[in-house]
C-alpha cells in the first residue's frame, strides 16, 4: 500500500480519526500567526524553525493560581537576559509579551495553567547559519496544571548523584532550549527509582538537577544553596530567599546565603530541600541513599512553603490578573 500524502481536506479527516481531545494544551500563541489557537492540532512550530532542528532559541516557564499569573516579570526578565546571552533579539517588547500572556490565559479559560514560553531564531533553512532564518519568532503554549499530590509534600522526596555534570558557563547560565543533558538526568532518575537526580559542577560541588534548585538547612540553622557560578539564576529559589530575609524569626533561620557546598553538607543537614516553579517547596526524605528525618508541622521547608504560597496569593506587585 502506498504511503497517503495529506492535504487540507484529507487533513480533516485524519483528525476526526485521530481526535486530540481531553489533551491539557489549553491555547496557543505563534508570533507567525499573530493570533491564538485553542484548537490542540494547530498547535505548531515550522520544521524548519531553528529552534526545532537546532535547540536555537530560549525558553521561560511560569504559573498562574486561580486566573492570576505569579512572578511573571521575574521570568521574563530572565528570558530577556537568556536571548541576550546568544545574541537572540526578541520579537517584541517585555510589556507586549506581558500582555499577549494575559490574553491568552484569558482565552485558555484555564485557571491554574503553566505558561511556557519559547522565543526561536526562526524558520528559513536546515543549516546551522543563525542568519538563514526572517526572524525571531515567539511561541507561548497554555498548559493545564496538574499539583503534585500533597502527600508528596509531607512524605518528602528521594534525591541521587546524577553521572552527568552541569553545562559550563555561559551555556549553564542561559536557560535555552537544549536540555538534552537534563533529559538524560531525569531519565537517570525514573530508571534508579528516584524522584530527582542532581548534577555536580566542574568542582565537584552540587549544582541543581534537571529542572528544579536544591537547597539546605544546616545544623546553624542557615539556609544555604548552591552559587549561581554553575547553574541557572533560580527565580523561585531566589523569591524565597528574599521571603526567608524578612521571615527570619518565624522560620527560626539565623542565615540566607548561597555557597560552595558538598555531598556530605546535605547528608549532614538538618533538612534538604527541592525548590521551582511548578512544585514551590518540596521536603527531600532520602538524598544520596541517606534517610533524612521526615517532614513535621515545624520543618523549614513545610513553613516556606507556606510563606511563599501567601506571597503568591497576596503579593500584588507580583501578580497579574488575566480573568478580567
Amino acid at each position: 500500500m502506498k504511503t497517503p500524502i495529506l492535504n487540507s481536506s484529507n487533513l480533516e479527516d485524519f483528525n476526526r480519526i485521530h481526535p486530540r481531545k481531553d489533551l491539557p494544551y489549553k491555547a496557543m500563541y505563534s508570533s507567525l500567526w499573530r493570533a491564538i489557537t485553542l484548537d490542540p492540532n494547530a498547535m505548531l512550530i515550522p520544521i524548519d524553525d531553528h529552534l526545532v532542528h537546532r535547540g536555537d532559541g530560549v525558553f521561560e516557564a511560569f504559573r498562574s493560581y486561580n486566573e492570576v499569573v505569579y512572578d511573571m516579570n521575574a521570568h521574563l526578565e530572565r528570558l530577556e537576559k537568556s536571548a541576550a546571552g546568544i545574541e537572540l533579539p526578541l520579537p517584541m517588547t517585555r510589556d507586549e509579551i506581558r500582555q499577549i500572556c494575559l490574553d491568552l490565559g484569558k482565552a485558555s479559560q484555564c485557571a491554574n495553567a503553566t505558561f511556557r514560553l519559547y522565543v526561536s531564531r526562526g524558520p528559513g533553512g536546515f543549516t546551522t547559519n543563525p542568519y538563514e532564518s526572517i526572524g525571531s519568532q515567539l511561541y507561548i503554549v497554555v498548559t493545564e496544571t496538574k499539583p503534585y499530590p500533597e502527600a508528596l509534600y509531607q512524605r518528602g522526596v528521594s534525591v541521587g548523584i546524577s553521572q552527568f555534570k552541569t553545562k559550563e558557563a555561559p551555556f549553564c547560565h542561559i536557560k535555552n532550549c537544549n536540555y538534552l543533558i537534563n533529559v538524560l538526568m531525569k531519565k537517570e532518575a525514573v530508571d534508579r527509582k528516584l524522584d530527582y537526580t542532581v548534577s555536580l559542577d566542574p568542582k565537584g560541588f552540587i549544582a541543581e538537577s534537571s529542572t528544579e534548585n536544591i537547597a539546605l538547612l544546616n545544623q546553624k540553622n542557615e539556609l544555604i544553596a548552591p552559587t549561581f557560578d554553575f547553574k541557572l539564576r533560580g527565580t523561585t529559589l531566589l523569591r524565597c530567599f528574599d521571603l526567608a530575609n524578612s521571615n527570619k524569626e518565624q522560620l527560626g533561620v539565623t542565615a540566607v546565603r548561597q555557597d560552595d557546598l558538598s555531598i556530605d553538607d546535605f547528608k549532614n543537614a538538618k533538612e534538604v530541600m527541592m525548590i521551582g516553579t511548578t512544585m514551590g517547596v518540596m521536603p527531600v526524605s532520602t538524598f544520596d541513599g541517606l534517610t533524612l528525618k521526615p517532614p513535621s508541622s515545624e520543618s523549614f521547608s513545610i513553613k516556606m512553603r507556606e510563606i511563599l504560597k501567601q506571597d503568591i496569593l497576596s503579593n500584588k506587585d507580583r501578580r497579574d490578573e488575566y480573568s478580567k
